[in-house]
């Protein structure tokens, strides 16, 4: 985590976020599946991206963060769906009633969430049971596959919702930090979030700044609706950012996006 701690908004991750911006706003097709406005676009990059490259690597945590958004909108659907009071059946056939326990039921409301985001991804599997998800072993397959994407989504949304979804793209891949997806992915969820606390008081400020800059027109820039990038931008392209300062100012302008 100390790497991460570092590579977060570092000048090797702007130059990056630079590079990747760069490289969108040069091609005139883009190899790279960019819809991440629905679940089954997001689920069908997923399975073409390029985890290796810097740019496939920033587009993946953006998908990834579109699973775990439609799973933790449907998750309160469901709740609300179950009711306050449980019938216990007792030996005999004797049946009481009683109010159901904190989390009691989370499990069956997660997996009720899960077999939603299965359909949402799949158009053809529209009207099948649940049932047939969890049993049938291709259907499960999947069901499972998807289940591990939003296990891998978990800390980015962690991320995402402390800082802006901004903060995603200012993670760096490989470089001098040698940090990659999975190693953010695989982190337990307590210990990221006891990490995020420490980011944010000793970083929080800059962090803010910059992500709130990134976020504004981020979607944009890599999804093509528009590739203008700032004056200060364009004038970074030589690969000065390295030579630059950890929460320089600098970094706050390269990281400008014009979307006028």
């Amino acid at each position: 985590m100390a790497r991460l701690f570092f590579a977060v908004a570092s000048p090797e991750a702007c130059s990056q976020f630079e590079a990747a911006c760069k490289f969108v706003r040069e091609q005139e097709i883009v190899p790279l599946p960019l819809d991440i406005s629905s679940v089954s676009g997001s689920v069908q990059a997923l399975r073409t991206l390029d985890q290796t490259d810097h740019v496939g690597s920033i587009l993946c945590r953006y998908h990834l963060l579109t699973l775990v958004a439609y799973r933790n909108e449907r998750e309160p659907y469901h709740q609300d769906r179950r009711p306050n009071l449980r019938d216990r059946v007792f030996k005999y056939g004797y049946v009481k009633q009683g109010a159901r326990k904190q989390n009691e039921g989370v499990k069956t409301v997660s997996s009720l969430a899960l077999d939603d985001l299965m359909l949402e991804a799949c158009a053809d599997l529209k009207g099948i049971a649940s049932q047939r998800l969890r049993r049938e072993p291709e259907l499960k397959r999947q069901r499972d596959r998807l289940y591990n994407r939003l296990s891998d989504g978990r800390n980015w949304s962690l991320m995402a919702d402390r800082f802006s979804r901004g903060i995603l793209a200012l993670v760096p891949t490989g470089g001098s930090f040698g940090l990659h997806n999975h190693e953010v992915q695989d982190l337990p969820k307590e210990a990221f979030e006891a990490f995020l606390v420490l980011l944010e008081e000793h970083r929080g400020p800059f962090l803010y700044d910059i992500c709130e800059r990134v976020t504004r027109g981020i979607h944009k820039v890599l999804l093509r609706d528009s590739t203008q990038l700032t004056d200060d931008t364009r004038q970074n392209e030589a690969g000065r950012l390295d030579r630059e300062p950890f929460d320089s100012p600098a970094l706050l302008k390269v990281c400008n996006l014009d979307m006028t």
